[in-house]
């Protein structure tokens, strides 16, 4: 199997690996806010029960399509890459960003919010494999603990019923089949999720504007495609409809400027941080969906409870050891060739 190459980076034309450069953990940051936007999307497809959430993908969309899509006619950007390798992925971005997106949403109409950015961020497992396959990045030992640290820390944060059910005294308490179909989709969702992440890192260098593009024609097309594929399994067909009132078209709305904001988050991020780096660090992002659940939805959050503690530190840990690795990595590759540069001029003299 050929592997993924790393496209190299133009940095007179990309703006945002020149603000990289001069930003400290530019990348970093950039994941947060991805995380916190894709937080507020979710919130507002939850928010809105009378228009199904592929409507609010095909919204999206056409939203980012236009706005992207003129930036890229206006810098003149090449529609279809600059080669084959870059065109297909490009069109493998936007394949999976469309999966991620229709089968993430449609399940939170099937589970709560926290639990459903927990399994999404079953892709941190996912991504730390896939970047070693197609990316040739490496994989330490201080990468499995990170993971092995975030998972658990996720786990115990979001505390999701199907894994604690089995240490309550109620042995009855089974799910019902719209939860576990929403399961399905969410891992559905993180599996692509963590091709999106590898597929991102492989595109570094090429323009945010135009990638963002092409996630947005998938996303305005492809939903027209699959409409027609899930509309026979759809429990409420009549909320397959063009929004109406003034609350379905603000909650659409906001979904798809957050959606938007968070696409060029995300995508900045993986074109200045590792795919290891950027899907460890958004596993904080379920802590940000709990807050935002027990606000916007009312949903029972107890901060003092002890897995929410011991979680909150398991999370810590894992950031703060991966920012730590990543610096003194860099310290020793940055040393390393100064020590090159210095015995090359010696030896040109002997």
């Amino acid at each position: 199997m050929s592997t993924l190459k790393q496209l190299e980076p133009n940095e007179k034309t990309n703006l945002i690996l020149r603000v990289g450069k001069r930003v400290p953990f530019s990348g970093l940051i950039c994941a947060v806010l991805a995380g916190m936007s894709f937080t507020a999307s979710k919130i507002f497809i939850k928010k809105v029960d009378t228009v199904h959430p592929t409507v609010n993908v095909c919204i999206r969309g056409l939203i980012i399509m236009i706005f992207y899509g003129g930036f890229v006619l206006y810098k003149r950007l090449p529609l279809f890459g600059k080669n084959r390798k870059e065109f297909l992925g490009l069109c493998g971005r936007g394949f999976f960003g469309l999966i991620v997106c229709v089968t993430s949403y449609t399940a939170l109409w099937r589970i709560p919010l926290g639990d459903s950015i927990t399994l999404l961020l079953t892709a941190t497992v996912f991504t730390s494999i896939l970047a070693r396959i197609f990316l040739k990045e490496d994989f330490t030992l201080v990468n499995i603990l990170c993971v092995i640290l975030t998972m658990f820390g996720v786990i115990m944060i979001a505390k999701p019923p199907f894994l604690f059910r089995f240490f309550n005294n109620d042995t009855n308490q089974e799910y019902d089949m719209d939860k576990m179909i929403g399961i399905l989709l969410t891992l559905i969702a993180a599996i692509s999720f963590a091709f999106s992440y590898v597929i991102l890192r492989a595109l570094r260098g090429v323009n945010v504007d135009l990638i963002v593009t092409y996630f947005g024609v998938f996303n305005f097309f492809g939903t027209f495609m699959i409409l027609p594929l899930i509309k026979p399994f759809i429990d409420h067909p009549e909320t397959v409809k063009i929004p109406e009132t003034f609350h379905e078209w603000q909650n659409c709305l906001g979904v798809a400027i957050a959606g938007m904001l968070g696409e060029f988050f995300l995508t900045s991020a993986f074109q200045l941080e590792k795919a290891n780096y950027i899907a460890i660090l958004r596993c904080g992002d379920v802590l940000i969906a709990y807050i935002a659940e027990s606000i916007f939805f009312h949903s029972e959050f107890q901060a003092t409870t002890w897995n929410i503690i011991v979680g909150a530190i398991l999370i810590l840990f894992s950031v703060i050891l991966t920012t730590a690795y990543k610096s003194i990595k860099e310290k020793f590759t940055d040393q390393d060739s100064l020590n090159k540069e210095e015995i090359i001029p010696k030896r040109e003299k002997c």
